[in-house]
């Protein structure tokens, strides 16, 4: 298929997603009607607030009231400002339009990866059903859509050498989604030390003038850092049940599906998706220590997860369609359980309590073990020869370090 083609359709598939969601989910409003819950708790899931709140006053030109660091992310709030629309909803096309071309770059990932069109999409739908994608859907006036987009879009310039738009990306992220700093280091190991550590240098910058210059007193920005770090117990935050609860409950199977898909990816991806992975999910990690909202931080390993699991997907529809019976309706499941819609609302049975989401959490397990088991010798097979082409590709690198080194000591020798 030219290229020309898949792009319209990745327009069409990703225009009609995004339709979806916004058709299908319950979304917040600013004042939910009270009369159609039953207890105040659904009045609280159905009103916007918590870092919403915040976004709203800077998009009308509050600051005063914002504390950090919510204030620092002034981007997307400046963009909205100038909109000719409320103030949640510029937010709301912004998340909307986000979403929107991050399906576009995600199916073009697939196309990079070789992948054809048929289980690329299958993919996306794949994690477009998920419960934390779903809740951007619910609650589009975060940032979290955006940062999504900042975050593949590294991915895809990064992948494409495209220095500029790689370097663009993550200053953007410094001022609306600060998620992008982790795999800012990226381009260090793309053997462009130069450029990499010029974009560690300017991110490092434009991350202390910013929260210089946009705080109410100089010492605010370093009595913050200060009382964050005060805050860590180290024993404490890693033995918080809820926060590695999150980590796994998140993706659910997708993560055994992307970690065996890592063995069935093309060996030019593999280092470099693995570092930006491997990246990523370290600063996951310490986000933990600073963040309340645990499973939005995960849900920014969506195009790292999305790359692993795309090969192996594609290996399924060729070799073993009848799955795709029993996993299509899974999807379906996830749907509409995942997520308050107009038809599972968050008063139905389905959300009062853990079982009915906790029995689809299993069965989501087991099947992608199914799936792993009966690719084991694929699996294997790839992630052996992954493994070999590693310690070549290391074994290069340190042949061509000796090298560097004996041919300085050579010019020493003459001098």
């Amino acid at each position: 298929m030219s290229i020309s083609k898949y792009i319209f359709l990745s327009i069409i598939i990703s225009f009609s997603l995004v339709l979806l969601g916004d058709s299908l989910v319950l979304q917040r409003t600013v004042n939910p009607p009270i009369a159609q819950f039953s207890h105040g708790q659904s009045v609280y899931f159905m009103k916007i607030g918590g870092d919403a709140d915040y976004y709203l006053r800077m998009a009308q030109g509050e600051f005063s009231t914002v504390p950090a660091p919510f204030r620092y992310r002034i981007f997307l709030p400046f963009i909205a400002h100038f909109l000719p629309f409320a103030s949640h909803t510029s937010f709301k096309l912004i998340s909307y339009a986000s979403l929107f071309i991050l399906y576009i770059l995600l199916l073009l990932l697939c196309r990079d990866m070789h992948i054809a069109p048929l289980p690329a999409f299958f993919t996306l739908f794949a994690f477009f059903v998920a419960p934390w994608q779903l809740y951007i859907y619910h609650n589009p006036f975060y940032f979290d859509a955006f940062g999504l987009l900042l975050i593949t879009l590294m991915i895809w310039a990064y992948l494409h050498r495209f220095f500029l738009l790689f370097l663009f990306a993550s200053i953007i992220g410094i001022f609306s989604r600060e998620n992008t700093i982790f795999i800012a280091p990226w381009w260090v190991m793309a053997r462009e030390r130069k450029r990499g550590i010029l974009v560690l240098v300017i991110i490092l910058l434009a991350y202390i003038l910013s929260r210089i210059f946009l705080s109410s007193s100089l010492t605010q920005p370093f009595a913050q850092v200060v009382d964050e770090f005060s805050k860590i117990n180290i024993i404490s935050q890693f033995s918080h049940i809820p926060r590695w609860g999150a980590l796994a409950n998140v993706w659910g199977g997708y993560w055994l599906l992307a970690m065996a898909g890592i063995g069935l990816l093309p060996n030019k991806l593999f280092i470099s998706l693995s570092v930006g992975f491997l990246l990523m999910f370290c600063g996951t990690i310490v986000s933990f220590f600073f963040a309340a909202a645990y499973q939005r931080m995960v849900l920014f390993l969506l195009p790292f997860l999305f790359c692993f699991c795309a090969p192996l997907f594609s290996i399924l529809l060729r070799r073993r369609l009848f799955v795709i019976f029993i996993f299509v309706p899974l999807l379906i499941a996830k749907l509409f359980c995942g997520m308050a819609t107009v038809f599972t609302a968050w008063d139905s049975w389905v959300f009062s309590s853990f079982l009915p989401r906790g029995i689809l959490l299993t069965i989501d397990l087991l099947i992608s073990i199914y799936i792993i088991y009966m690719f084991r010798f694929e699996i294997f097979a790839g992630l052996k020869e992954k493994k070999n082409y590693s310690l070549g590709h290391l074994w290069r690198g340190s042949e061509y370090i000796k090298k560097r080194i004996i041919y300085g000591n050579e010019r020493r020798l003459k001098l």
